[in-house]
Order: C-alpha cells, then sequence, then structure tokens
C-alpha cells in the first residue's frame, strides 16, 4: 500500500502507522503529548517544534532528515537497525508486569 510522504503531516502520519505501528493515543503517551496534538499535527493544523521533531525521531528511529526534508529513502519497519530506546524501555516495563501478574497467578493456585 503506498502512502504519500511528501509534507510533514504526512511522514508523521506514516512514520506513527508504518514505523512505530501505534494508535494517536499511544504515540501521544509515548510523546507526552494529548491525541488532540497528534492528530492536529497529522492534518498540519498546528506546527512541531524542534524539540518535538527530535523526540520523534529519538521514539520511532527516522531520521530527522527524513522527518523534516523527506529526504533520502523512506524507512521501513523491518529496516530500522535498533529499537529506539523510549520503545525498548516500554517494553522491558511490560515484560517486568507479565512477569509480577504470572507470580500473582502462580501463587494463587
Amino acid at each position: 500500500m503506498y502512502d504519500k510522504v511528501d509534507t510533514l503531516p504526512q511522514r508523521l502520519r506514516y512514520i506513527r502507522k508504518r514505523i512505530a505501528a501505534m494508535t494517536q493515543h499511544e504515540f501521544a503517551q509515548a510523546l507526552n503529548v494529548s491525541q488532540d496534538s497528534i492528530s492536529r499535527y497529522e492534518i498540519g493544523k498546528t506546527d512541531l517544534s524542534t524539540k518535538q521533531l527530535a523526540r520523534i525521531a529519538e521514539v520511532t528511529g527516522v531520521s530527522l532528515d527524513w522527518l523534516i526534508l523527506g529526504k533520502g529513502e523512506i524507512p521501513e519497519r523491518g529496516k530500522l537497525g535498533r529499537i529506539p530506546p523510549s520503545i525498548s524501555s516500554r517494553i522491558s516495563k511490560l515484560e517486568k508486569r507479565i512477569a509480577q501478574i504470572e507470580e500473582m497467578l502462580k501463587s494463587k493456585e
């Protein structure tokens, strides 16, 4: 499926859906903004600050060149070399929580 990525709002939506595979709500949580803010960014009603752009690049692992200017290859989910630290941290927290729940369930048996 082809996604238009000519503008920053289009690239942001592409990143959220195709790279991060997150809902607007999940992406908002990862960026510490409201879901409404994500919606406004994606339709071009609100501009992103430099700090916000840097955070998006950090969270998703995409380059700022591609995010801001659209220069270079369109990133693909499977081609990212590493899991961004913020997502890796979330995975670790979820794994710990799952282990805690499993322990609670075992103790109730």
